[in-house]
């Protein structure tokens, strides 16, 4: 059975009030976050409300986000469904979830703000190079100015790899972040006072924003707290980064092709 929509005194929403932002994943892929601001409309808070993404040649992928009393992003908002990513939409609705097919408020084509393109940074937290690996393909080098991501020379796409393939990043990315952290917290006993703006400095601070942590572990602190610590953190990259998620799609596109 088609379901239809009782468009009857239906409550137009403003796109100003459905800030929608694209962000860029793998590859061509986007993800999107969603601020939907209903306060302002005579609404029920038990209200359903859902957002649809399309292009005009793609299906429409489907997203619940919570009430209008309580609106909850998904956590898993990747269009990996849409091919078409220069044309996408969004369709806002507000549904009664008690009365079948009564729409209460709907904004219709809101186009999503782009993000920009990315300004080279004046420096990278983990520059990468080539050099002789003796039969290593990679190794996380560590020097004064703080941790280098090597490929052995013969290696020659290497780099490509760990900026775009699914494949490559899961299986070393989590592996190189745990690494460094190690380095920092184990080896070189990095504690709270230090300096932030060292090499050491700035990996603690961008673990603790990755993380959601305020504080790491004291410099006293038994070695396996601080590897616990350090776990958390790395899971919690991985679970931001999907890792396992997108080298799985992956797969999946090359079965199809093959």
């Amino acid at each position: 059975m088609i379901r239809r929509f009782n468009y009857t005194g239906r409550i137009p929403i403003k796109h100003a009030d459905v800030p929608i932002s694209l962000i860029k994943q793998t590859g061509n892929t986007f993800s999107f976050t969603a601020a939907p601001r209903l306060q302002d409309y005579t609404l029920p808070e038990s209200a359903l409300v859902n957002l649809d993404a399309y292009n005009p040649q793609d299906v429409r992928m489907h997203f619940h986000l919570g009430t209008v009393g309580n609106i909850t992003i998904p956590e898993d908002t990747y269009l990996d469904e849409l091919v078409d990513n220069d044309h996408i939409k969004f369709h806002l609705k507000v549904v009664d979830n008690t009365r079948r097919g009564l729409l209460f408020a709907e904004a219709t084509a809101v186009t999503p703000s782009r993000p920009m393109e990315p300004q080279p940074p004046t420096k990278s937290l983990l520059p990468m190079g080539r050099g002789n690996l003796e039969q290593r393909a990679w190794e996380v080098m560590f020097g004064d100015a703080g941790p280098m991501l090597m490929f052995d020379e013969k290696f020659t796409d290497g780099q490509d790899l760990a900026r775009s393939d699914p494949y490559f990043q899961a299986m070393i990315i989590p592996t190189v972040f745990s690494e460094i952290l190690e380095r920092i917290l184990l080896v070189e006993d990095y504690h709270e006072d230090g300096e932030q703006d060292s090499w050491m400095g700035k990996w603690i601070q961008f673990a603790k924003r990755i993380g959601n942590v305020q504080e790491i572990p004291a410099s006293d602190d038994e070695a396996s707290d601080k590897k616990e610590w350090i776990s958390s953190v790395v899971r919690a990259f991985c679970k931001k980064h999907k890792f396992l998620t997108m080298m799985l799609k992956e797969r999946r596109a090359v079965e199809w092709l093959s």
